[in-house]
């Protein structure tokens, strides 16, 4: 994850706690040697094939220190939340940017995909949606009424057709219901 972007804060933010790689706010800023800061991941992939500060083209030296103090006044400054970025008019949140980690897994407006997918369910929607979908997809899960096993909607019936535990009419036409697998119980044990 580079950098956060400068629209995400309420308020213009300054240069000074801006990557110069990521053109981003510093997300786990670090400091060079010469005082150059810099989002902890930004410089970590630059290093794998630069030898060189990317501000003054100095050698880098020594270790990368974390900065705490740009680190604490970033993460107080406010912040909307992500959703409304993609789609404005979103979600309403706003606080400081080290609350959003936890209203992101709340936020209504985050974009979530079924858990249905493993299934083939396509849907993406809003987190808020989610629910009344779950109601009606295709690839749901449903309890069979005879044996209550969790079968997938469009199963159903065919699994109808097979359940063991479904009330078949008794083949000696005596008009008793008898589960089917004691018909085949009966069959093989008479």
């Amino acid at each position: 994850m580079t950098g956060f972007a400068p629209e995400l804060f309420l308020e213009a933010v300054d240069d000074e706690f801006i990557c110069s790689i990521c053109f981003a706010v510093f997300n786990h800023p670090v400091t060079c040697q010469d005082g150059h800061s810099f989002c902890k991941e930004c410089i970590t992939k630059w290093q794998l094939n630069n030898t060189r500060c990317p501000v003054d083209r100095s050698n880098l030296r020594g270790l990368l220190v974390r900065n705490l103090a740009v680190e604490g006044a970033i993460a107080k400054r406010r912040v909307k939340c992500t959703s409304t970025i993609a789609r404005p008019g979103g979600c309403h949140w706003t606080g400081p940017l080290s609350s959003l980690e936890s209203h992101l897994p709340c936020c209504d407006m985050k974009v979530v995909e079924c858990k249905f997918k493993g299934r083939g369910c396509i849907l993406r929607a809003y987190q808020h949606e989610l629910a009344q979908h779950l109601l009606t997809c295709p690839h749901r899960t449903v309890k069979c009424s005879y044996c209550t096993f969790e079968i997938p909607h469009s199963e159903l019936s065919a699994h109808n057709e097979l359940c063991v535990a479904k009330l078949v009419t008794c083949p000696n036409n005596c008009g008793v219901q008898v589960e089917r697998y004691m018909i085949v119980w009966y069959l093989f044990n008479v």
